[in-house]
Formats: structure tokens, C-alpha cells, sequence
């Protein structure tokens, strides 16, 4: 019986790994090293003939290069507008890079040299759309961009205020309509963030279901008080509409967002997104359709941000922003354990030594529960000589089988749940710890020690996940069972291969934690093996150390 649901149980664990590695997203992993950071390059027009099946409004017109583009920097970014659309063209991040080195050229969140636009305008009518060109306008300011526009008898005036000090990555627009005509004329102000995908370059087979998801962008919105993604990009259609109350739109990866958000209220906000022909991904924001009479004027603000999904940063924002790090079911549980990271940092400045300073924290925390689990465990093989006995006298009949067991727990004191419960009760512990180290922004190109440069990179030499897998051995070996049963043994060898595998290529400040909370599980169950205490192990090193002086 305890083979049998061992065997059960080992089936279940990989069966649930291949289908959360296959089909279950993850957050999706950083920016491909592919992309370029050179603001000079110029980019390739976006085309201005959409695929067939879409309507004209609903793909961006062409964006021409123009050595009259407007270019913006602080310390933080460089930013590069078109002149003749006010369209973002380039959005470089100053302080993160395409790799660990810090010489390596750094991220353009548009991918600049291609296809791409952000903070993009249309009105929803094909003569505005095609034909309107913008003009710069001197402004007072220094972080204020002010584009006009004049097709027929509309005028268009798009600010765009930058860089703020203390938000470095957030942009406000602010778009003014006029009608100078006589007739009413019915608009659709939209704002687009358009660029293309990221290429899956993840190797396929049966055994890609070990590797984390595949690095490409994905949509994202936060609508009716509820976080929603869009399709897988194999599965995501050309076009998806979306309206209620909306907050915000974007496209996400694991590490950075281009987010757009909603000032006004309204509840028949509407977004877009999809993909084009051209293998590129978009979304794109509007408050809904607006009938202009003659001489009427609108304004209509909306927020951008463009940058990494640092929480306290996307805080600022407000409108929920922050929820497009999604921790899944447990952020109650993850969001405070992030804290206690960052506060860690603060103390040790690394960010490796900070996550095993956090492990050790968390696993002092459940030293109690794990204890207990243990001492459960053990005293479950202390009676496994008469269990056998019980299955040996009774085989023939199950009911009073079931009551001798019963009675032999009763008699002996022990919980046959002693065990499996309190580490039940760890998992959402473990769960939002996993997804708190796997989308931390704070560990992108976090160097740790020697040739450990990246944390949010696996392991390049594969020293972690290898020595991961022999302690795991060890802990097993080290583990009280309530079965000996060679079948189940050699069955239970194979689970720390396993994982080892699965450790390969998931980020290396992760496996540093599986690692260090291991080893520390390992000198957990050695000390329960020989009734120690870590308070006697002290006392003995102590007066070894004294002794010796």
C-alpha cells in the first residue's frame, strides 16, 4: 500500500511539472541579448498598409526617421521621439543591460532598430490617421514635449511630460482636440505601444518541458478590479477587444513592463491588443468614442510606464500598477517575504548573501513546524516492525485491518498526518518564495561570488544544480520512512536526478535557495537522528574552542 502511493505520488509530481512547464506561464524571463541599445541606428518604417482582416485604425501609421527627431536623457533613460508623430521610437534604460557585463550595451525596451512605437496617437479616422502630420512646439520646460497637429479642421496637440525625479520611468500624456469646423465629427483617441516579438530560440522536444517559458512579450490589463493575460503567443489572435473599467494596458515580460494608464474615469474604457502579420505585439488604450461639435475642444490624459517591475516603483503610479507583478495565489504571503529581501540587501549588500540570509530566516521561522513533522515521521518507523505485522495477520480483511491501525497509532501516540500536514501547511511559504526569487527585478544581472555574475541566470557551470542533487540524496537517506520497501527505494533515488534536472535552467539566486534551505534540512534531520539540539552542538563546539586554548 505505501509503495503503491508513493508511486502514485511520484507520477502526480512529474505529471504536474510537465504540464506547469508546458502549458502554465511563469513569469516571462528578461530581454533577449539580441536587442539593440543604439539610439543613432534608425529604424525601419512601420509599415503603413495594415494586414487585410484589420481595420485601418487599428495599426499605427508610418513612423519615418527623421534627423529632426527629438531625443531625450536623464540618468535613467534616453528617449528619442519621431518628429513628424510624436511617436516614442526608442526608450533606452541607462542602468540595465543587455548582459551581466556592465559594458554590454544597454536595454531598448522598443527594440529601436526595428518596427516599434510607443505613446502613438490616432483619432479613429482614416484621413487624420494617414495623413496628419505633427509639428514640435518650443516649450518652457525642459521634461515637456508638445506636438501639434492640423489635418483639415481638427488640430491636435499631444504633450508628453518626461523623467520626473522621482519617477524616472513614467510619462504623462495629455492630448487637447479642437473642431475648427462647423460639423460635428465623432473620434476615437487611442494611444499604441507597438513592437515586435521576442523569437523563441528554446530548443523543442519532449524534454523543453524542463526549461522555464520561452522569452517573449505578453499582453497584460488590469479590468474590473482583476488582473488578466493574453494568450500565449502561438495562441494569441490578431486582434482582442477589451472594455469595462479598465486601469491600465501593457506588455510584459518577467523583468520589465510598457504600461499605459487610464487618468479619467470611465466604465466603456477599451483596449486592444494582439498581433500583426509582421510578428509584432501590441495593445493600445482608449476612453471610447466622442462626438465634437464645432468649435468644441477635449482633453484626454493618460500615463505611460516604461521600465522595470520594481513594486515600489510601480507604486507611485497608483491605478494598481503593481499588480503586473503577479505572484499568483499566495502575494500575501509573497509580497512581505520581498520585503524582508530588500531589507536583508540593505544589511548585507548582495543580493546573494541576502537571499540565504532570507532562507535562514524563514527556515528558523518553521523550525517548530518542521520538528514536529520530523519527530511524526520518526516515530512512524519505530512502528513500522508492528504495521507490517498488522498488514501480514490481516491481509484478508481490510475493515479490521483499519482498526488495529488505529489502535496502534492510539496506543503509541502518533498522528499518522504528523508528518505530511505541517508541511502542507509550508507550501504557500515555499510557493510565494519561489515566485518572489524568479520575478525579482532586484536579482537582473545581480552578480553573487566568483563566476556567479547573473542571478537571474542559471547556473553556468552547473556546480549548484549538481551539488543541489547530492544533498538531496543525502536528505532522503537521512529522512525517518515508514516503508523499506526496495521497489520504493529505488524509485525515491530517482527524485533528486530529477529535480537536479529541473535546477539546470531555472535562475542560480533560486537554486542558491533550494541549496542553502536543503543543506540546512540535511543538518536539521542529522541533529533529530542523534537527539541534538543546535543548542548542544554549540555548547560542544564551545568547549572544544576553549579547550583548545
Amino acid at each position: 500500500m505505501q509503495s503503491a502511493r508513493t508511486l502514485i505520488a511520484f507520477i502526480l509530481s512529474v505529471a504536474v511539472l510537465f504540464v506547469y512547464y508546458t502549458w502554465i506561464s511563469p513569469p516571462l524571463p528578461p530581454p533577449s541579448p539580441t536587442e539593440t541599445a543604439n539610439p543613432s541606428q534608425k529604424p525601419t518604417s512601420v509599415p503603413d498598409r495594415p494586414p487585410s482582416s484589420l481595420p485601418v485604425a487599428l495599426i499605427p501609421q508610418k513612423v519615418e526617421s527623421s534627423v529632426a527627431d527629438v531625443f531625450f536623457e536623464t540618468d535613467e533613460i534616453k528617449a528619442q521621439f519621431s518628429s513628424s508623430t510624436g511617436a516614442l521610437k526608442n526608450w533606452i534604460l541607462n542602468q540595465f543591460h543587455q548582459g551581466s557585463d556592465p559594458t554590454t550595451p544597454s536595454i531598448d525596451l522598443l527594440n529601436g532598430d526595428t518596427d516599434s512605437l510607443a505613446l502613438h496617437l490616432t483619432l479613429g479616422s482614416p484621413s487624420f490617421d494617414s495623413e496628419v502630420k505633427f509639428v514640435q512646439k518650443n516649450s518652457n520646460q525642459k521634461d515637456l514635449l508638445v506636438f501639434k497637429g492640423v489635418q483639415r479642421n481638427l488640430e491636435v496637440t499631444k504633450k508628453i511630460t518626461l523623467g520626473k525625479s522621482n519617477e524616472p520611468f513614467t510619462s504623462e500624456v495629455v492630448v487637447e482636440i479642437v473642431n475648427q469646423g462647423e460639423e460635428e465629427v465623432i473620434l476615437n483617441p487611442r494611444l499604441w505601444i507597438l513592437r515586435p516579438q521576442k523569437k523563441d530560440e528554446g530548443e523543442k522536444g519532449f524534454f523543453s518541458f524542463l526549461k522555464p517559458p520561452p522569452d517573449q512579450l505578453s499582453p497584460i490589463l488590469f479590468l474590473n478590479g482583476k488582473l488578466e493575460t493574453g494568450e500565449r503567443w502561438e495562441k494569441l489572435p490578431e486582434k482582442v477587444e477589451k472594455r469595462g473599467k479598465i486601469y491600465w494596458t501593457g506588455l510584459t515580460d518577467r523583468y520589465f513592463l510598457l504600461g499605459l494608464v487610464a487618468r479619467q474615469e470611465g466604465e466603456d474604457i477599451s483596449v486592444y491588443y494582439g498581433k500583426d502579420s509582421a510578428d509584432r505585439i501590441y495593445t493600445s488604450l482608449s476612453y471610447g468614442d466622442i462626438v465634437l461639435k464645432g468649435g468644441e475642444k477635449v482633453q484626454k490624459r493618460y500615463s505611460a510606464y516604461l521600465g522595470p517591475k520594481k513594486r515600489d516603483e510601480l507604486l507611485k503610479m497608483g491605478a494598481y500598477l503593481e499588480r503586473s507583478v503577479d505572484y499568483g495565489w499566495f502575494d500575501f504571503v509573497a509580497i512581505p517575504i520581498l520585503w524582508l529581501l530588500i531589507f536583508f540587501h540593505k544589511i548585507v549588500a548582495n543580493w546573494g548573501v541576502a537571499i540565504i540570509v532570507l532562507t535562514f530566516f524563514i527556515k528558523l521561522l518553521l523550525h517548530p513546524v518542521n520538528v514536529k513533522a520530523m519527530r511524526s515521521m520518526k516515530e512512524m518507523q519505530k512502528i513500522q516492525p508492528e504495521m507490517k505485522g498488522l498488514r501480514e495477520k490481516f491481509a484478508g480483511n481490510k475493515e479490521k485491518l483499519n482498526m488495529e491501525m488505529m489502535a496502534l497509532f492510539k496506543r503509541h501516540k502518533v498522528n499518522p498526518m504528523g508528518g505530511c500536514l505541517p508541511m502542507l501547511l509550508q507550501m504557500p511559504i515555499y510557493i510565494a518564495l519561489y515566485n518572489v526569487l524568479f520575478n525579482a527585478i532586484e536579482l537582473y544581472h545581480a552578480p553573487f561570488i566568483w563566476f556567479y555574475k547573473d542571478l537571474s541566470a542559471p547556473d553556468p557551470y552547473l556546480i549548484s544544480p549538481i551539488i543541489l542533487g547530492v544533498m538531496m540524496a543525502l536528505q532522503q537517506k537521512l529522512t525517518p520512512t515508514a516503508s523499506v520497501d526496495p521497489a520504493q527505494q529505488k524509485m525515491m533515488t530517482i527524485m533528486p536526478i530529477m529535480f537536479s534536472a529541473f535546477m539546470l535552467f531555472l535562475p542560480s539566486g533560486l537554486v542558491i535557495y533550494i541549496l542553502v534551505n536543503t543543506v540546512m534540512s540535511v543538518v536539521q534531520q542529522y541533529l533529530m537522528h542523534r537527539d541534538l539540539s543546535g543548542i548542544d552542538v554549540l555548547k560542544k563546539i564551545f568547549a572544544k574552542f576553549v579547550t583548545t586554548q
